[in-house]
């Protein structure tokens, strides 16, 4: 992960950078917990729009293992793919377990992106 990619997300703006990790954190937290209770609904293609929204924020901090798990599980999930589904989201979980880990790691230790 390079979280220094938020200066140039944020164009400088330093609250901005602070406020992003912690927002992100809760989001990811959330959204972990919408899927996980939607993965085995009706296959309205909410899955696959709530990986595509997980995808373009792990993007901007290069968060590439929680990219590539999330655009697995939006094919998977909109072909419709329920065992593959489910391989793709235990993916997922994986590397948003780490991700998540590295975030909160990152915000323990004062970690400031300000440059």
């Amino acid at each position: 992960f390079l979280f220094a990619c938020l200066h140039g997300f944020s164009s400088g703006n330093v609250r901005l950078e602070a406020d992003f990790l912690p927002t992100l954190l809760r989001a990811n937290n959330g959204d972990m917990k919408e899927l996980i209770a939607r993965i085995h609904g009706a296959g309205d293609g909410s899955v696959a729009a709530i990986a595509h929204r997980i995808k373009g924020a792990a993007r901007i901090v290069r968060a590439t293992r929680v990219v590539h798990a999330c655009e697995a599980l939006e094919l998977a999930a909109s072909l419709g793919h329920a065992e593959e589904s489910a391989k793709a989201l235990s993916a997922l979980e994986s590397a948003m377990e780490e991700f998540n880990a590295a975030i909160s790691k990152h915000l323990q230790d004062g970690g400031s992106l300000a440059h």
